[in-house]
């Protein structure tokens, strides 16, 4: 989600024309399509014509694990991976048009300093925000995932618990999905309060 989010929006932000139409385009669509939907879809293409990924299981060793999750985990990014996008575009665009980056522009520093310093750095906070908030969403999410690709994950064994009214092991994972939500939106705050020293400033005021 970060990396595919983080990547197609400052592309869209910085380069304006045919690339900045296709990446809103396949935002908007990445936004309305449900987890469930992209998982059948990416399934049928990538693994049943293209041959380039395992539909089932989560593999054996540590590589092949990762090969088999890999479907499953840009299934379950794409929607969190388009509205990231979209936030990062519209934040960054934002920063490059701040008289300070400007200034850094005219003045001849290199273009990767002046987006890595004074624009990525100052688009981070609503960036940050939006990964506290779809964490804990595809937390919620693995349910289906897990389902469609047949993963034995939290979200098969909440799905076991549900099915057999096993309430201990459903109020477990429960439990692990609110105390992973706290602890990541603890960890936005913490890293929100390292980047902008704003922040820092507002608390010793």
């Amino acid at each position: 989600m970060v990396v595919i989010g983080t990547i197609t929006g400052s592309i869209a932000a910085c380069f304006r024309g045919w690339p900045d139409t296709v990446i809103i385009v396949a935002t908007s669509i990445g936004v309305a399509i449900p987890n469930f939907v992209a998982a059948i879809i990416l399934s049928m293409i990538l693994a049943v014509n293209l041959d380039l990924f395992p539909v089932i299981g989560d593999g054996e060793y540590f590589w092949n694990r990762l090969y088999h999750l890999t479907l499953p985990a840009i299934s379950q990014a794409i929607v969190a991976s388009a509205l990231l996008s979209r936030v990062a575009r519209s934040s960054i665009r934002n920063e490059l048009q701040n008289e300070h980056v400007q200034t850094a522009i005219a003045r001849g520093l290199p273009a990767s300093l002046t987006f890595r310093k004074h624009v990525l750095r100052n688009a981070s906070g609503p960036m940050l925000s939006v990964v506290g908030l779809q964490v804990p969403a595809m937390l919620a999410g693995t349910v289906v995932i897990d389902y469609a690709f047949d993963l034995d994950g939290l979200g098969s064994l909440l799905l076991t618990g549900v099915n057999s009214s096993d309430f201990p092991i459903v109020q477990a994972v429960a439990l692990i999905m609110v105390t992973a939500t706290v602890v990541i939106n603890i960890g936005v705050d913490i890293v929100l309060a390292f980047l902008d020293p704003r922040i820092r400033l507002d608390r010793r005021q």
